[in-house]
């Protein structure tokens, strides 16, 4: 197990899929534990209804510190993806993804998190200006998937979308990692 210690700060231990062969580790985060909650059934309800030859490992959390340091007592942990859920009603939302991110893996940061608008606001109805949204996921170099995890289909729908993006990044397909998926 690998982590990387800067500045006295733990950033996100990734092993990455070798870690267990036909396993892959979740984490779905958010400020609200209904929106974890809600993403995390999605997708496990979404894989088992489908056919694919990975098992998934959902790590619901709210506050990444608390991963981070049972991973350090445990070992065992390996973080494949990541699904951050943004609450763009919030105000300082942008501030909280950014500290997230500082404690993330660089490598996995750059390919393996996914952020997601999960109340599904309309342009005019979020608390932060949008281009401050879009000029963050660009900086960063991270893909935003809206939906509205509080209707059911709509979860569902997203699953499906964030099990096809994970697919396409380990090469489900066509066998061959696609580690510049963005």
């Amino acid at each position: 197990m690998s982590y990387i210690e800067e500045d006295n700060m733990l950033t996100a231990p990734w092993v990455g899929q070798t870690s267990y062969k036909n396993g892959l580790t979740i984490v779905v985060l958010a400020v609200n534990r209904d929106i974890v909650e809600n993403i995390s059934e999605a997708l496990i309800h979404v894989h088992k209804k489908e056919d694919f030859q990975w098992k998934i490992i959902v790590l619901r959390c709210i506050d990444l510190e608390r991963i981070i340091s049972q991973s350090d007592i445990t070992g065992r942990v390996g973080i494949d993806f990541m699904v951050i859920a943004i609450d763009l009603s919030a105000v300082f939302c942008i501030e909280w993804v950014r500290k997230m991110l500082d404690k993330v893996h660089p490598d996995l940061k750059m390919r393996r998190v996914v952020l997601v608008n999960p109340c599904g606001l309309s342009v005019d109805s979020m608390a932060v200006n949008t281009s401050d949204v879009l000029s963050f996921c660009k900086e960063n170099k991270l893909e935003m998937i809206n939906a509205n995890v509080a209707k059911k289909d709509e979860a569902e729908y997203l699953a499906q979308r964030l099990l096809n993006f994970i697919g396409a990044s380990i090469g489900y397909k066509t066998g061959i990692p696609n580690l510049n998926i963005l």
